[in-house]
């Protein structure tokens, strides 16, 4: 049973990194810089930052549909390895607290262009009374004003078989962010939105690749407000370093941390041979290997992951294309 569906999803993966390939933009397209005006014309200068209490973290594995991100099945019943994770983060006397009952960490599995394993990730940000505030960032001209980037550090090997390496903590080696901003900011491309994160990239929405197994790190996301447009000479700051200049015409600066645990990869799942009812003791180097870190990502007892592992696998669910998250 796992053996056949383990096959699948490298079909699949074969199948979805080719249909990625439509989704890159010729290095000659000159991004249009947005205009950031308000109704008289005059620059857009709104202070929407100073009214965040809370932000919340959504983050899904999922997979495409051409270019369209669709979150994998959420298992009922399944405590560790589901599809969709959430971190709630409240701002206590200027400083970001993971709040009570939410995750403290997001745990993912290393992938790549080349395979299944994108996680989209949908940041909302909360005022004190609980209103969204998403729209500010965004309409009446202010996208053309806040980007959001993410950055690498304290990166370290975590668990067995594991091991420091130079490039750590160079952000482009241990992962990789893609825009999926679309207009209007709160619909699909599913439900004909348009994809505007190419031109006008913000990062309330986008998906990452997380290219380093074993490895524990702390995801910096920063939230900058330029004070005319983010866009300068024509030129769009890459998602893990805003420009000089950006930096230097910033009026406010939201900046918080998140732990993220990368366990096995899913080119190593590709290899899996065991059977749901293999007991432990017959499992091979490479899947125990797989298991142990998950193990030792979580926390938990090899036993316990292994049942975790399997059961994913086993109770796949139906994927159902009109349900569920997509950017």
């Amino acid at each position: 049973m796992i053996k056949k569906t383990m096959r699948a999803f490298g079909l699949l993966a074969m199948c979805l990194s080719l249909s990625l390939g439509y989704t890159s933009c010729s290095e000659d397209e000159v991004p249009k810089p947005p205009q950031p005006t308000d109704s008289t014309g005059t620059a857009h200068q709104h202070e929407g930052e100073e009214k965040i209490a809370a932000v919340t973290l959504k983050l899904a594995a999922g997979h495409f549909h051409g270019v369209k991100f669709h979150q994998d099945n959420q298992i009922e019943g399944l405590k560790y390895l589901n599809a969709i994770q959430e971190i709630r983060l409240n701002k206590e006397n200027g400083k970001w607290v993971v709040a009570e009952g939410s995750p403290k960490a997001f745990y993912v599995k290393a992938s790549g262009e080349d395979a299944l394993g994108a996680y989209g990730l949908w940041i909302t940000y909360l005022a004190e009374d609980g209103d969204t505030l998403n729209a500010e960032f965004v309409t009446n001209g202010a996208s053309a004003q806040h980007q959001h980037f993410f950055s690498v550090s304290d990166a370290k090997p975590h668990g067995a078989n594991s091991q420091a390496e130079a490039n750590d903590n160079d952000t482009q080696s241990m992962l990789s962010y893609t825009y999926m901003d679309t207009n209007p900011w709160d619909k699909t491309l599913n439900t004909g939105a348009e994809l505007v994160g190419n031109t006008d990239p913000v990062g309330l929405k986008g998906y990452f690749y997380f290219y380093k197994a074993r490895k524990q790190f702390t995801l910096n996301i920063q939230l900058r407000h330029a004070r005319t447009n983010k866009v300068i000479n024509g030129a769009i700051s890459p998602f893990y370093a805003p420009s000089n200049a950006l930096k230097a015409n910033s009026t406010i600066e939201e900046s918080f941390p998140v732990t993220i645990f990368t366990m096995s990869s899913l080119a190593e799942e590709a290899d899996w041979m065991a059977d749901s009812d293999t007991p432990i003791s017959d499992l091979s180097d490479k899947e125990r290997a797989i298991i142990q870190a998950i193990a030792d990502a979580y926390g938990i007892s090899f036993e316990e992951a292994f049942k975790a592992f399997v059961y994913r696998i086993d109770n796949p669910g139906e994927h159902n294309l009109n349900s569920g998250l997509y950017f």
